[in-house]
Parts: structure tokens; sequence; C-alpha cells
């Protein structure tokens, strides 16, 4: 499978925003604090990657240092698909 065929998966974002947690050494109740999100929101997110609002998944990227690319499909912020180019 070529990495622009990558399918976005709730649990594998899921997966990632619990392992920048633990690389940051921040909790869920930083994450909200940082993020602006509540604690509820959160809270799911990090247990099974509830559905996102873009307006959500920037505030999760910003508050963890990171893209959306990396959050949804685990490339780095460098990678562009060769058909966009």
């Amino acid at each position: 499978m070529n990495n622009y065929e990558r399918k976005f998966k709730r649990k594998d974002l899921a997966r990632r925003v619990k392992e920048l947690l633990i690389e940051r050494g921040i909790n869920q109740s930083d994450l909200s604090r940082l993020s602006s999100l509540g604690t509820d929101h959160v809270s799911h997110i990090v247990r099974n990657g509830q559905r996102l609002t873009l307006e959500s998944l920037n505030e999760l990227c910003l508050a963890l240092n990171t893209t959306p690319n990396y959050l949804m499909y685990g490339m780095d912020a460098d990678y562009v698909p060769n058909y966009i180019i």
C-alpha cells in the first residue's frame, strides 16, 4: 500500500495521541487545558478517537506540537504524496 492510500482510522489517531501524551509528559487534563477542549472530549478522543471537527483536530495539533498528517495517518509533516506534485 502506498502512503497516499492509507486510510484514516480513529483508533490509530487515539493511539498516536496517547503516545504523544507520554512523550510530552502530560496527561489528559493538561491536554484539555492546552487545547481548550473539554476534559470529556479529550477523554473520548484518547479512548476511541472520537470523531473530530477540524477545529478540534487543529487544537490537538497545536497543543501536542504535531501535524494533522501525523495524528491522522502517522506521516511526517514533510511528506507530500506523488499525486499532488
